[in-house]
């Protein structure tokens, strides 16, 4: 099963230009959250992931590291710098719209079938 990029609901950069250590010949290194489909929690469908070796310049980097939510709940503590730096740097007003938020978990669980 492959991922929708609707379907994310946080990609960051990380690794050496998350870090600010970068040099010129670094590759760029992005990490995401998503929301999976009622199968994949269900134990029908499986989540394609990328491969950490394949860093092919232009080809859908951005999709190397991705997470689902059980698995980031488990990687917490080690992905806390991360997600840390991502937030501190977000364009995300402090104080969220709660309406608009949910709006918007419905239109992914629209998205996903889960109203079936």
């Amino acid at each position: 099963m492959k991922l929708k990029k609707e379907l994310f609901i946080l990609i960051g950069l990380a690794g050496s230009h998350g870090y600010g250590l970068n040099r010129p010949e670094s590759d760029y290194d992005y990490r995401g959250v998503f929301i999976a489909s009622k199968r994949y929690y269900l134990g029908f469908d499986q989540i394609e992931q990328k491969d950490s070796d394949w860093d092919e310049l232009g080809i859908f980097s951005f999709l190397d590291g991705n997470y689902s939510y059980e698995q980031v709940m488990k990687m917490a503590t080690d992905l806390m710098t991360e997600i840390q730096k991502v937030d501190e740097e977000s364009i995300l007003p402090e104080k969220p719209d709660l309406e608009k938020v949910n709006e918007l978990c419905i239109k992914l669980v629209e998205m996903q079938g889960w109203d079936d």
